[in-house]
C-alpha cells in the first residue's frame, strides 16, 4: 500500500506551475496505432528537432496499460489534464475529452512555433488516473512509470539536431540548454512588393532594425543605411549582414507615375460676344478626376461668362496637377431699337450700321438714319465698338411714297379693341384699298371696293388673327390714312 501511495502521489501544490497549453483548431482525427507496447512512440530520440521560430508538428502515439504495479492495480482510465510544453507549442489528443480507457490506444498531437530557448526539454504530464484503488491526480508520472518518458529538442536554424541526452537523472533532464542561436539577420523592405510615386516625389524604403545589423542596398549609390530615399523608378533590394551571416530581401519595384498635363484646350477665342460660349478641355486620361475653380467636376467646362478658370486634375496614382489659368472675357452686346419719324427710320448711336428691308440687305444704306424708299419691314444690323453686333427690332413702314389724304375722311373703326370682328365706317372716298398689317409688317388682309356714298359700313372678321396690335390702312387716289386696331380676346 505504501508503494502505491508513493507512485500515485498527489501534489496539488504544484498545479499552478503547469501550463494548460491545449490547442485550438488542430486535427483530432488522426487514427491511433494498433499494438500492445506500453510506451510513447516513436521514441523521442527518433523525433526530428523542432526549429526555433519555425512552425512544427509532432504526432506521438501511445497505449494506456490495463494495469500497473505488476498487475496488482487495475488502471481503468487516464485523463490528460495538462501537458507542459516549451513556449510556443500546444497539444491536443484525438479525444475531445482527452480520456482514454485502460488498454486503449491514443494520439497526442503537438504543434506550434517554438519561442522558448533552444535546448532539450522534458515533457511534463498532469493526468488523472482512475484505478481499482481510487482516483488520483498524478504530476510528472514519467518519474515513476518508464513508458511516460518523453523529450523534445529545439535547435537553432541551420544547426544539426543535437543527440538526445539521457545520461542524467530524470530530475536533471527538465531542461538541458543548447548554445544560443546567433542573430540570424532578417531582410525585408517596407513597403514590400511594389510602390508607386508621382514624378518628382520620393519614397522611403526601410529595412528591419536589428542589433549589429549592417545594410547594403542595390540603389545606384549602394547605400548602407537602414532606410533610403529614392526617386528613380526601378527594382530595389537590400542585403542585411549580422555576425558573418547575411540575408537578401525580396525586391520592391518602384514605379514613377507622371503628372497630368497642365494645358487647357479652348474650342475658340477666349474673348467673345455675349450669348456665345466656349468649352475648355483639360488633359484627358482613364480614371482621371477633375475639380474646377467653379466647383464643377466634369471633364469639360462650358463657359458663358467673364472670369478666370483653372482645374485640378488627379490621375489614378493620386498625382494632382493644377492647370494653367484661362481668362475668359465676354463682351456685352449692343442694344438697338428703331424709331420712326414719318418715313425716316432712326437707329441708336453705335459704330456701324447696315439696313435691311424684308430681311434683304440694302446696299449702301449704312447710316444711322434711313429714308424708307418702299413700304415694308425694316431692320438694322448695328455693330458696337467692341465688335459685337446685333439685329434690331423690325418696324413696318406703310406710308413710303404716298401722301396723306388732304382732308381726313370719316374713317372710324369700332369696336376697338375687338375680339376679331369689327366695323369700318367710310364715306365718299371713291375707289379704295383696305390693307391690314400685323406688328411685323406682314399683310394679313386686303380688299378693294368703291365707296360712292356716305356712311358705308364695312364688316371685317379677323377671327383667325392672333391677339395683338394691327395697322389698318385705307388708300385712294388722293392719299392714305392709317389707324391702329387692337385684337384682344
Amino acid at each position: 500500500m505504501k508503494q502505491i501511495i508513493v507512485i500515485f502521489i498527489l501534489l496539488i501544490n504544484n498545479l499552478f506551475n503547469l501550463l494548460a497549453q491545449q490547442c485550438n483548431n488542430v486535427p483530432t482525427n488522426i487514427p491511433p496505432l494498433t499494438g500492445n507496447v506500453n510506451a510513447l512512440s516513436p521514441a523521442d530520440s527518433l523525433q526530428a528537432c523542432s526549429i526555433s521560430g519555425y512552425a512544427t508538428s509532432d504526432t506521438i502515439y501511445f497505449r494506456v496499460p490495463d494495469s500497473v504495479l505488476n498487475g496488482n492495480v487495475i488502471l481503468n482510465s487516464v485523463i490528460f489534464d495538462t501537458i507542459d510544453l516549451p513556449a510556443g507549442l500546444c497539444w491536443v489528443t484525438n479525444r475531445t475529452n482527452n480520456t482514454f480507457n485502460g488498454g486503449e490506444n491514443g494520439v497526442i498531437y503537438i504543434s506550434g512555433t517554438p519561442t522558448a530557448p533552444v535546448g532539450q526539454y522534458k515533457v511534463n504530464f498532469l493526468v488523472t488516473a482512475t484505478t481499482s484503488l481510487g482516483t488520483y491526480v498524478m504530476i510528472d508520472p514519467q518519474s515513476y512509470i518508464p513508458w511516460w518518458k518523453y523529450r523534445l529538442r529545439i535547435k537553432c536554424p541551420g544547426n544539426v539536431c543535437t543527440p538526445m541526452d539521457n545520461t542524467q537523472a530524470d530530475s536533471a533532464l527538465s531542461f538541458i540548454p543548447y548554445a544560443p542561436c546567433s542573430a540570424s539577420p532578417v531582410a525585408t523592405i517596407s513597403p514590400a512588393g511594389s510602390d508607386t510615386i508621382c514624378l518628382g516625389d520620393s519614397a522611403m524604403l526601410t529595412a528591419p532594425p536589428g542589433l549589429g545589423y549592417s545594410y547594403l542596398w542595390s540603389d545606384v549609390g549602394h547605400s548602407t543605411t537602414q532606410s533610403i530615399l529614392v526617386s528613380i523608378g526601378g527594382t530595389y533590394s537590400v542585403t542585411v549582414y549580422s555576425g558573418g551571416d547575411s540575408a537578401v530581401s525580396l525586391p520592391t519595384v518602384l514605379t514613377i507615375a507622371p503628372y497630368p498635363a497642365d494645358t487647357l484646350n479652348m474650342s475658340g477665342p477666349s474673348t467673345f460676344c455675349q450669348g456665345g460660349s466656349i468649352t475648355i478641355t483639360p488633359a484627358q486620361g482613364n480614371e482621371y478626376s477633375y475639380h474646377w475653380s467653379t466647383g464643377a467636376t466634369t471633364s469639360v467646362l462650358t463657359v458663358t461668362i467673364t472670369g478666370s478658370f483653372d482645374v485640378s486634375i488627379t490621375n489614378s496614382y493620386g498625382c494632382t496637377t493644377t492647370s494653367q489659368t484661362q481668362v475668359i472675357s465676354v463682351k456685352p452686346m449692343p442694344f438697338d431699337t428703331i424709331t420712326i419719324a414719318g418715313s425716316t427710320l432712326i437707329s441708336q448711336s453705335e459704330s456701324s450700321y447696315q439696313w435691311y428691308l424684308g430681311g434683304a440687305l440694302l446696299p449702301g444704306d449704312t447710316d444711322i438714319t434711313l429714308l424708307a424708299p418702299l413700304n415694308g419691314a425694316y431692320s438694322v444690323l448695328v455693330e458696337a465698338n467692341n465688335g459685337c453686333s446685333t439685329m434690331s427690332n423690325s418696324i413696318y413702314v406703310i406710308s413710303a411714297g404716298i401722301d396723306a389724304l388732304p382732308e381726313t375722311p370719316d374713317f372710324r373703326i369700332y369696336p376697338n379693341p375687338t375680339c376679331g370682328s369689327f366695323t369700318i365706317n367710310l364715306s365718299n372716298m371713291g375707289n379704295i384699298s383696305i390693307k391690314i398689317f400685323d406688328a411685323l409688317g406682314l399683310e394679313v388682309y386686303v380688299q378693294t371696293l368703291d365707296i360712292a356714298q356716305q356712311d358705308e359700313m364695312l364688316q371685317i372678321n379677323l377671327g383667325y388673327a392672333a391677339d395683338g396690335i394691327y395697322m389698318v390702312q385705307v388708300i385712294n387716289n388722293q392719299g392714305s390714312e392709317n389707324k391702329t386696331l387692337v385684337i384682344n380676346r
